[in-house]
């Protein structure tokens, strides 16, 4: 699996990748179509192995 923080201009700052991950727990927010609030939804994974690498 492969996460990229990536700039404005979408190019990856950061990768991080991880060796076989999977999800442990999905969060997610209340939605409610009378509110202008943000969505947010946070997941949880394991993984064997971790590298980050600098973008570029």
């Amino acid at each position: 699996m492969l996460i990229e923080l990536l700039d404005e201009g979408a190019k990856p700052l950061f990768v991080w990748t991880l060796k076989n991950a999977w999800p442990m727990k999905v969060t997610t927010t209340d939605m409610n179509a009378q509110s202008s609030e943000l969505a947010i939804e946070e997941i949880v994974l394991a993984h064997e192995e971790l590298t980050m690498a600098k973008g570029g």
